[in-house]
């Protein structure tokens, strides 16, 4: 059997977390999910540092942008400007359907911008998408 697609979380809304996770938890292909509530937390992890030597690199970011501790668009800037992390295909999820955020986004190396719905469908929607076209390139990378 595959080992699962790594999915890491980025997202500091409880709710959204579950709506999320639930969505990926019905993927066709086997994903295991880590959440970081922060951006802080999310650089720790992917740097290995504040008691986090043993988080394992994801293979698929999911990232708010607008979080506490650390901004999104930091996280991003820092993922993409690291040798060992800035191939890690990253998708921005966002509760903002702002044009100017979004060209931020991709200017700063997101591979993709989806706005965030609190209408269970619709975010499994959103969510297909990211597995259908991310999560294989994940797994093909």
């Amino acid at each position: 059997m595959n080992q699962p697609i790594r999915v890491l979380l980025v997202e500091d809304n409880p709710a959204d977390q579950d709506l999320i996770i639930e969505s990926l938890e019905e993927s066709r292909l086997p994903m295991a999910v880590t959440v970081a509530r922060d951006g802080a937390t999310a650089v720790d992890m992917l740097l290995g540092r504040q008691g986090h030597a043993e988080a394992l690199r994801p293979d698929l970011i999911l990232l708010d942008l607008n979080l506490p501790k650390m901004d999104g668009r930091d996280v991003l800037a820092i993922i993409k400007s690291h040798d060992d992390l800035h191939s890690i295909p990253l998708v921005i999820l966002s509760g903002s359907d702002n044009e100017r955020a979004n060209l931020e986004g991709y200017t700063l190396g997101a591979c993709c911008y989806l706005t965030k719905s609190m209408e269970v469908d619709a975010m499994k929607g959103i969510l297909d998408i990211i597995e259908r076209y991310w999560a294989w390139s994940a797994r093909e990378g």
